[in-house]
């Protein structure tokens, strides 16, 4: 009996010994799986570039001036004169050919192509341009990987409270969308003057002879206004240019 009672015992030692080897090599095998399973990025090529609108227009103002502190009553006179100078603005700079859309779509095709993307150009969809993004990219037949939808969301010359100068704020949106999946591959914000003071991946600051003391001199001096606006234009288009280059070489 005792002679049975050892084998017993070196028996269940042997097999504890084979279960912890079976184990680490189904452990080993897991580590040792190929990654190749997990769907592949997408790499656009080729795009389809939506034609880039103009703004319906160039505005001016001055924000959290003076007047805000009379309250509501403020609110309506700020409003009031950013109307003013909406009007006298978009008047004096249309003099002077400011095309800001096609300056951007410009130079988006041109640098676009120089980092390695085949760029076409197809025609603006038919939307509301208070919601450009609601656009169903599904119903666009292309061949190219990827469509590029571009708007602005500010173009326009403006003073914060904070600042002693009107500067020029051009912020664009640039949506760039699968044909494959229908799904965003960039959706990227660009920012360039009032609200920035350094460049960036995103953020480009504009010169100082584009910023003016009041807005006298801004509309005596609407041509150089309506240079730094498309000046900003080719500027964007050049920053996310080299930005998409980064993500996609």
């Amino acid at each position: 009996m005792r002679y049975n009672g050892v084998n017993a015992v070196r028996v269940s030692v042997l097999g504890l010994l084979l279960l912890l080897v079976a184990g680490c090599g189904t452990k080993g095998d897991t580590k040792s799986a190929p990654e190749a399973d997990a769907p592949p990025l997408e790499r656009p090529r080729r795009i389809a570039m939506f034609a880039i609108s103009e703004p319906p227009v160039l505005t001016a103002a001055n924000l959290g001036g003076a007047k805000m502190l009379l309250g509501g009553v403020g609110r309506i006179l700020e409003e009031q004169e950013a109307a003013t100078k909406t009007t006298q603005f978009t008047q004096a700079i249309r003099k002077h050919d400011v095309a800001v859309g096609q300056t951007l779509q410009q130079a988006l095709i041109q640098q676009l192509a120089q980092v390695g993307f085949e760029v076409s150009l197809i025609e603006s969809p038919n939307r509301a341009p208070a919601d450009p993004d609601s656009f169903d990219y599904s119903t666009v037949k292309v061949t190219a990987d990827a469509i590029m939808h571009a708007w602005f969301t500010h173009s326009r010359y403006i003073s914060y409270r904070t600042s002693l100068s009107y500067k020029p704020q051009l912020n664009t949106v640039i949506r760039l969308v699968s044909t494959r999946s229908n799904e965003d591959l960039v959706y990227q914000y660009m920012y360039y003057g009032a609200d920035t003071n350094s460049l960036s991946e995103t953020t480009i600051p504009s010169d100082n002879k584009y910023h003016f003391k009041s807005f006298d001199a801004l509309i005596a001096n609407a041509g150089v206004a309506a240079e730094a606006l498309m000046a900003g234009a080719r500027a964007t288009g050049a920053q996310f240019s080299d930005w998409l280059r980064t993500q996609y070489f």
